[in-house]
């Protein structure tokens, strides 16, 4: 005796036409699903470019800083430029909104520090030897809390950018691992205020 099956019609039609509208459909939405993920996939990208741009202004702005410092109260002869800060507060506002406090209240020491500035190079003009005995006290709020926001941007790029490391730039890198930026403008300031 012999197994065999009996199919209806209905059955036989439903078998040989599934394969071909199963082909049909994944003709019609492959395309429109895959380039939802590209453009998914494209935005992603966009965004940590965009991240990477934002914290490598602020580096800028710190290197500005620096070098507003050797022109007013060090009178040395360097180009000035304008200040990053507006392209960073651009980025911020534009693509991570939750950091505008952060560098708000960076602007504010910055402006402090600029401040300082201003005032040591009076100082030093109306020939005060201590003109900058203060330092300290201006940069550190300043130093402080750049380090508080890009200790947030950093657990932000393992969070919502899913880095698993810092990995932005070599430049970036190896700034965060050469030690306290402190300590740093302590060797530079030593070395230029003579």
């Amino acid at each position: 005796m012999s197994n065999s099956v009996t199919l209806t019609f209905w059955q036989l039609l439903a078998l040989a036409l599934a394969p071909a509208v199963l082909t049909f459909i994944a003709g019609i939405a492959g395309p429109y699903v895959l380039e939802g993920r590209k453009q998914d996939a494209e935005k992603r990208e966009k965004r940590r470019q965009k991240f990477e741009e934002f914290v490598s202004t602020i580096y800028e702005h710190g290197h500005w800083l620096d070098t507003q410092r050797a022109i007013m109260v060090f009178q040395q002869d360097r180009p000035s430029t304008v200040s990053p800060f507006a392209k960073m507060q651009a980025i911020c506002s534009v693509h991570f909104p939750e950091f505008e406090q952060d560098l708000a209240e960076l602007n504010r020491l910055s402006d402090a520090y600029m401040l300082w500035m201003t005032e040591a190079a009076q100082k030093k003009l109306n020939g005060d030897k201590g003109y900058a005995d203060d330092f300290a006290s201006a940069y550190k709020p300043y130093s402080g809390k750049v380090h508080s926001l890009l200790s947030k941007l950093k657990e932000y790029a393992r969070g919502e950018l899913q880095v698993g490391h810092w990995s932005l730039s070599t430049h970036t890198l190896s700034f965060l691992q050469r030690g306290s930026v402190w300590e740093r403008w302590k060797v530079w300031f030593k070395r230029f205020s003579g």
